[in-house]
């Protein structure tokens, strides 16, 4: 169930554009308003480790990070994205006396809608002469690899 849209940051309303008048009614609420309206999301993750000798290990990993953002509710935002993303990840781990060595590879894949910030083509008076905004697919691909090394210190105790 959705929160009903709010001002994160709701500056003083002032006129940006001197003076106001029905063609340009913009106000800093418009430039610096940040507005907000999160939805509810389920994410999961799911781990599997399986020792395959007695020093080396392989992991596995998928997990999903939905956006809870509905969409750009203004020009503004403190979302890091809009976008629906899968995460898969494999590796191995090698255990020697104290230490593990870690090496893995992971992959993204992220889907969602975009608007780009500015449109060229087509500039009108009442968009600051920018064009119509509209609506795409987006897809985001990622790839990466990991290396990681553990040292066990010796406890105290």
């Amino acid at each position: 169930m959705p929160i009903k849209s709010y001002y994160l940051v709701e500056p003083e309303k002032r006129g940006v554009i001197r003076p106001l008048k029905e063609n340009y009614p913009f106000t800093t609420v418009d430039f610096m308003g940040i507005i907000e309206a999160p939805k509810s999301v389920l994410n999961f993750a799911l781990g599997y480790e399986q020792k395959i000798t007695k020093k080396i290990k392989l992991l596995g990993s998928i997990r999903t990070n939905n956006s809870y953002n509905q969409g750009n509710l203004s020009s503004l935002s403190i979302s890091q994205t809009f976008w629906d993303m899968w995460h898969f990840s494999v590796g191995g781990m090698y255990k020697k006396m104290r230490s593990d060595i870690f090496a893995g590879l992971s992959y993204c894949r992220g889907f969602g809608n975009l608007e780009p910030y500015v449109v060229l083509s087509n500039p009108q008076e009442k968009m600051l002469l920018q064009g119509e905004l509209y609506e795409t697919k987006a897809l985001f691909r990622s790839f990466s690899f990991s290396l990681g090394y553990n040292y066990h210190i010796k406890s105290s105790n």
